[in-house]
């Protein structure tokens, strides 16, 4: 009953992700207006300055946020098509990763690679690196392993990538508490709540594994409504609506907050 649902849900699914990622390609647009010798960009000092900005100042301005979402998105997908496979053995490790890396490391590795060529025929022409600075041998082989954005080589070649490496995380995470039947709802909600606290202090790995859980909760949320009567489908919509607002209005007042907070501690 679940495969036929599914479908459907991840198609309605497929417009948010479009969304998300379209937010955080926008965010990004500021790294071509970098003014390394003030340590900061252009578009920073002139957000308007930016192509639509009255349209598009929310994906300028917090389309980094939306990063989380990928997590949240993870979360439901894996708990949906993986929870219960991983616990009767269905699916077992080496399948489980051979499926997780041969989407994954093959665009890394072109984009590691292809990156890395443009720093350097950048730096040869100008002097000085495009945008991420810590661009040496040591950060670049870390980075074919997968291992991005952890000190002392955060800001390293194609430093978004840090997300990839975050998500390998989540995966171990997920296939090693699953086999050891500890993804169910209680525990997913203590997980949620133990991680939101560690991401003051470690946002990228913290914050991911909380939206990772998120995306569990909302799973076993979802399952429990097609399970409901049309009236409580309505009331449960309705209330999860408002509280999926309330969480993006938080986050969205509160990430500069965070963010000042959790400076010093910015590695994985």
């Amino acid at each position: 009953m679940h495969q036929q649902q599914a479908p459907h849900r991840y198609r309605l699914l497929d417009g948010l992700r479009a969304l998300a990622a379209l937010s955080v390609v926008v965010w990004h647009y500021q790294h071509f207006f970098v003014l390394p010798e003030r340590g900061t960009t252009l578009t920073a000092q002139m957000p308007n300055s930016q192509p639509f900005f009255a349209l598009l100042e929310p994906a300028y301005r917090h389309g980094a946020q939306a990063v989380d979402f990928f997590f949240v998105l993870s979360g439901f997908i894996f708990f949906s098509l993986y929870r219960e496979r991983i616990e009767t053995g269905e699916t077992r490790a080496p399948e489980f990763w051979w499926h997780r890396l041969s989407r994954l490391y093959p665009l890394h590795f072109v984009t590691w690679c292809g990156v890395a060529g443009l720093q350097f025929l950048y730096q040869h022409r100008t002097g000085q690196s495009f945008v991420f600075q810590n661009n040496g041998l040591g950060a670049w082989l870390l980075g074919l392993i997968m291992v991005v954005g952890w000190q002392p080589f955060e800001s390293a070649f194609n430093a978004p990538a840090w997300s990839i490496s975050v998500e390998l995380i989540l995966y171990f995470a997920f296939f090693s508490l699953s086999r050891v039947r500890a993804t169910g709802p209680l525990f997913t909600a203590m997980f949620v709540a133990g991680f939101s606290v560690a991401a003051w202090w470690l946002p990228k790995l913290a914050g991911g594994l909380a939206s990772f859980f998120i995306g569990g909760l909302c799973f076993f949320a979802v399952s429990r409504l097609n399970r409901a009567s049309r009236n409580q489908r309505r009331l449960g919509l309705i209330g999860s609506a408002c509280v999926v607002l309330g969480a993006v209005a938080l986050l969205l007042s509160a990430a500069p907050v965070v963010q000042m907070l959790a400076s010093p501690a910015r590695s994985l």
